[in-house]
């Protein structure tokens, strides 16, 4: 974690309610959770995406694998390979970069068109590539070419919207290793009408996150980059049951007493 991004904390009554969500989960086999976890987690090495492609491979090899559970290992392979090429970070996403004594460079820099960031004096760098966990060394080279021995700390950043029921929606840039109860204690919380449980996760208006799946990553204290959450996306607390109704009674109230009062007034 950056020194200059405090993390989120969560209060009492909140921390209990995110802990309690799902804790029924089923749980997957110790060895390929592990794996799994080290090639998606936010600070995944090359070697550690490599390894998993190659165990995956033998996965979906071994005679054992059925057509559907085959198809599935290729699938991953597929996605960890693209991962190794195009990089971790995306337009829209946001770093920040500290240079000891060189105020320029002591910013927050947005990721732009074709995955590239601007900074004064050096210019336009490609993220193209690059992992969450290569950005300091990378930065590290980059702005090496202009000063000596620089020391470099570097953060990668999303910019997700958290809205639902929370005390603050609107759009949070947060660190990629935060967890999803924390995205969701930075929009100010929950409401008193939430029910943390019924979350969701959308994209372009699609949900690629459904209540049971997020429970799950909140009971698991998954991270944003282990879910793939990306840049635009949503993360959307979900309302108590019956709470709709509640707050339209009022307002129903107050129509049909005004339908009333006008048709006993046209009626004399």
């Amino acid at each position: 974690m950056h020194p200059l991004i405090p993390r989120p904390t969560l209060g009492r009554r909140a921390a209990v309610a995110l802990a309690l969500v799902s804790a029924n989960a089923s749980a997957r086999s110790a060895p390929a959770q592990e794996s799994l976890a080290l090639a998606r987690g936010t600070y995944a090495t090359r070697a550690e995406i490599t390894g998993r492609i190659a165990e995956v491979e033998r996965m979906a090899a071994a005679s054992a694998t059925t057509t559907v559970e085959r198809r599935a290992r290729e699938a991953e392979a597929a996605a960890l390979r693209a991962r190794l090429e195009d990089g971790d970070f995306r337009v829209g996403d946001r770093i920040v970069l500290s240079v000891v004594g060189e105020p320029t460079l002591t910013d927050t820099f947005t990721v732009r068109a074709e995955r590239k960031v601007l900074l004064p004096t050096i210019g336009e760098l490609s993220l193209r590539g690059v992992l969450h966990s290569e950005l300091r060394d990378f930065a590290t080279t980059q702005v090496a070419r202009y000063l000596k021995s620089p020391t470099v700390r570097a953060t990668a950043l999303l910019r997700v919207m958290v809205g639902g029921e929370v005390t603050k929606p609107g759009f949070y840039s947060v660190p990629s290793d935060i967890l999803i109860s924390d995205a969701i204690m930075s929009a100010g919380g929950p409401t008193g009408n939430a029910s943390v449980e019924k979350t969701t996760v959308r994209r372009e208006s699609k949900e690629i996150m459904n209540p049971s799946a997020t429970s799950r990553a909140i009971t698991s204290g998954a991270t944003l980059d282990q879910l793939d959450v990306r840049a635009g996306d949503e993360i959307l607390v979900g309302e108590k049951s019956g709470q709709k109704w509640s707050r339209l009674a009022p307002i129903l109230t107050v129509t049909s007493t005004a339908v009333g009062l006008l048709f006993y007034a046209l009626r004399r």
